[in-house]
């Protein structure tokens, strides 16, 4: 494969555990704060 294709594997391989340890810390923060029925409506 090209140096830009390693290059932005790298890159994508770097940012990954920033990306999913994000979307865990947001998850948790939504669980915490249950939600009403008035919000469903």
């Amino acid at each position: 494969s090209s140096q830009f294709t390693l290059q932005v594997m790298s890159v994508v391989s770097l940012l990954v555990p920033f990306v999913l340890a994000y979307i865990a810390y947001v998850w948790r923060a939504m669980d915490s704060q249950k939600i009403t029925e008035k919000e469903i409506r």
